[in-house]
């Protein structure tokens, strides 16, 4: 099928095997140059580079949560990890 995104590698021998992925790459390689004018961009896949302040300028002193709040934050926070993960764990993600 011409668009499936997998390819067969045979990996009897070390350097036949090399060969063979370099040989796809430069193969998709020239396709993609080729093509270039039919080419979209993807803009879902743009993530805008936002400034992040040094840990040194955050004022942690004032970052102060009393110990009730901190355990309903913490019940939550740990409930949403074990969704996140129960979804990795179902796409068989690593």
């Amino acid at each position: 099928m011409p668009s499936a995104p997998w390819y067969i590698i045979d990996a009897k021998s070390r350097k036949w095997t090399e060969l063979q992925i370099l040989e796809t790459l430069t193969q998709g390689i020239e396709i993609a140059l080729n093509n270039h004018t039919l080419a979209v961009p993807l803009l879902q896949n743009v993530f805008p580079l936002l400034p992040m302040p040094k840990l040194s300028d955050i004022p942690l002193d004032t970052a102060t949560i009393d110990d009730e709040s901190y355990k309903v934050q913490l019940k939550q926070l740990q409930h949403r990890l074990g969704e996140l993960h129960n979804r990795l764990y179902r796409k068989k993600y690593r």
